[in-house]
């Protein structure tokens, strides 16, 4: 089953980056951490192959020093379109704090340029990781 892209040789099969990656019907996106602070950052930005895939969406973080009340959250914008935001204040204090992961499930189209970003307004240094997983279909 042939994708418009590939796996670059320079890339593992666990790789983390903006891109994704597949593997038969199955394709898979792992941002890696990145360090969010009052801020939004894009995680994942890639154009699609020929398949449609559904896909589903996982974001987790570490807050280092997050009072009740900030907020946290992700979007998801397809073609340069936002078609998710899930922003939400986050309802615990103290001094670490892991986030429960939040999750969406969507399909992406062929050939659509994906992009996610994941914000904070707190002003601490915060871990944030998304890992996209998905099926594809119509791939010849």
């Amino acid at each position: 089953m042939p994708h418009t892209d590939t796996i670059p040789v320079s890339a593992s099969i666990a790789s983390t980056g903006t891109g994704i990656r597949y593997i038969g019907e199955h394709c898979y996106a792992y941002s890696g951490e990145q360090i969010i602070s009052n801020a939004i950052v894009t995680m994942l930005e890639f154009v699609s192959g020929s398949g449609l895939i559904f896909a589903k969406l996982y974001q987790t973080a570490n807050y280092y020093s997050i009072d009740s009340g900030q907020a946290a959250g992700f979007y998801i914008y397809l073609n340069d379109i936002l078609i998710i935001r899930n922003y939400e204040r986050i309802r615990v204090g103290g001094d670490y704090e892991n986030m429960a992961p939040q999750s969406i499930e969507f399909i992406i189209p062929p050939f659509t340029k994906v992009k996610t970003q994941a914000q904070t307004d707190d002003t601490s240094n915060n871990s944030f990781f998304q890992t996209l997983t998905g099926r594809v279909y119509g791939v010849e």
